[in-house]
Formats: C-alpha cells, structure tokens, sequence
C-alpha cells in the first residue's frame, strides 16, 4: 500500500479496500490496517470470491490497473523487493495477471507477494460502487457456519442474504445440497480447476460440477 501511495498522484491514502471475498485477500487489507491505521472500507470488488482479475468490479467499470505495486512478504520494517507494472491494451488484467505470477515466481520474491492497485478517489468510487457490506456479512454469514450445519445451515445463509443483510438484500436460492466428492485445480496461477458434488437428500444421485 505505501508503494502504491507512492506511485500514485493522491497525497495519501485513508481507506483501503479489499480486492475480492477470501482467505487472504480479505485479511490482507485488514492487516495492513492494523499496521497503518487506516480503515478498511465494508466492501469489495466482487461480493463474492473470484479466480481471476478481470471478474472484478474494478475491471469491469474500466478502471485503469496501473499504477500497481506486488511487494514481495517481509515483516515490517524489513526491507521488501517491489515491482510495478503496466500493461497496455483494451483488457489489461488478464494480460497482467500472467506478468504479475511471473514475478511473483521469481527468486528475489520467493513465491509469495502481495498486490495492491485500483487506486481511485472517493468520487471515482462513487460513481463505480463495490459491492457493499461484505466484511459484515463474513462476520455474519461465519457465525451461522459456526452454529449451524446441514441444510439448516444453508437455509438460513440465504435466509440472511436475502432478508437480514443491513446493507440491503442480495438474491441467493439453494440449488443443490451435496458432498464434495471430487477436486482439480489447474497449474499454477489462480484458483481454477472443477469440484465435483455429490448430491444428498432429495439431490441423491445428481452431480453438480463446479
């Protein structure tokens, strides 16, 4: 983030926003938030995980990728390996995804960086929203994981997206209730591949492909 800040015509930055609903591209900010004290902003660019950039809500309001900064993983004060990178053409994140494993992949960053770009202005985001109150509906939707199992558990996930979500409903049905039978990732890169589900219940003897 502080690289980024450089790069960038902006004074400094006061919020930070996750990418993307996951693991670690949701920790990611907050961690930095912990260590510069900057809110992190209830929302993201695609409500939902993804496996690849171009899906996000960034890329799809034509927001531009550069500048960027991939930093390579180092506990703070110590010195970090940094690139940035700028792709050109009419879609630059599918391009630049390939670009950013490959130096990611690189010795002098060791396999694991962090990203950060989509730098914009409070009216920038204005006018191209994210999706809103995702950070509290990870809170939200993990304590009914906690609490519950089954199709108890995904009746009242939906129940919660489409009735208790505070900042507004979002559609979500069940449409299919099974097992994980099954699991193939592609090579490298991001997360893609299939998972097979086996169905239960009034689903037994179906298979959804993910």
């Amino acid at each position: 983030a502080l690289m980024l800040e450089r790069n960038t015509a902006f004074p400094g930055f006061k919020y930070l926003l996750p990418v993307e609903v996951g693991a670690i591209n949701t920790a990611s900010p907050l961690s930095a938030s912990a260590q510069l004290g900057l809110p992190v902003i209830d929302a993201d660019g695609a409500g939902r995980s993804i496996p690849t950039l171009p899906l996000d809500t960034f890329a799809g309001n034509g927001l531009p990728l550069y500048p960027n900064c991939i930093a390579s993983n180092s506990v703070p004060p110590a010195p970090y390996n940094s690139a940035s990178i700028n792709i050109a053409g009419p879609a630059p994140e599918a391009t630049a995804e390939l670009a950013f494993l490959g130096v990611m992949l690189s010795q002098p960053f060791g396999g694991i960086s962090g990203l950060a770009m989509y730098a914009q202005t409070g009216a920038t985001m204005q006018a191209n929203p994210p999706v809103a109150g995702t950070l509290i509906d990870a809170g939200a939707i993990g304590e009914i994981m906690n609490n519950h199992t089954g199709a108890d558990r995904v009746s009242k996930i939906v129940d919660y997206l489409i009735t208790w979500r505070p900042a507004g409903p979002r559609y979500a049905q069940e449409i299919f209730h099974a097992t994980i039978t099954g699991m193939t990732l592609a090579s490298g890169g991001t997360d893609v591949g299939q998972i097979q589900c086996t169905g239960m219940g009034t689903y037994a003897g179906q298979t959804l492909w993910i």
